[in-house]
């Protein structure tokens, strides 16, 4: 590497460091707020290694099961110029835990950091997009289809199946 290089090679890891830092602080505060559900019945799993990646959270409640794909980018995003890959990512997060739990699952895709541009929550390609400060209201609003007992053992069976990423 030349000297001309390296202060972009530095750059270029500062810019990388930042990009983690700010992924692991949307994920803290995402799994801070699946732990608040759990008051409402809600369970939680965090980091959830499927072999093919990992999914970042999965809820499980009254409302029935979730997948959050979660993306830190900042910055006003248009609902509709989100990159597609975003979604192939989610939708096969989702159909992965269904065929694991012979059940529906519901596909999120949560930002965490940017300002979301359009009407909310919006869903595309069979993956609903919302920033994380709806995410309270959203599970809050879901209709039963989960009594407690059913999400708890749901709940128990993915957690000794599923690895932690």
């Amino acid at each position: 590497m030349s000297r001309q290089d390296a202060p972009r090679a530095a750059l270029l890891r500062a810019e990388e460091a930042d990009g983690l830092l700010q992924s692991a602080e949307g994920k803290r505060e995402v799994g801070e707020i699946c732990a608040a559900l759990g008051t409402d019945g809600w369970h939680a799993l965090h980091g959830v290694s499927l072999g093919r990646g990992n999914i970042d959270h999965i809820l499980v409640g009254p409302g029935g099961i979730f997948t959050i794909r979660l993306n830190s980018h900042r910055g006003r995003i248009p609902i509709d110029r989100i990159d597609p890959k975003m979604f192939v990512q989610a939708y096969a997060e989702k159909r992965l835990l269904e065929e694991l739990t012979g059940r529906d699952v519901q596909a999120l895709l949560v930002f965490s950091r940017a300002h979301l541009v359009g009407l909310l929550p919006a869903k595309r390609r069979g993956v609903t997009i919302l920033p994380a400060r709806m995410l309270r209201h959203y599970f809050k609003r879901r209709r039963p289809v989960l009594d407690a007992p059913e999400a708890t053992r749901l709940h128990a069976r993915l957690a000794a199946t599923l690895p932690a990423g």
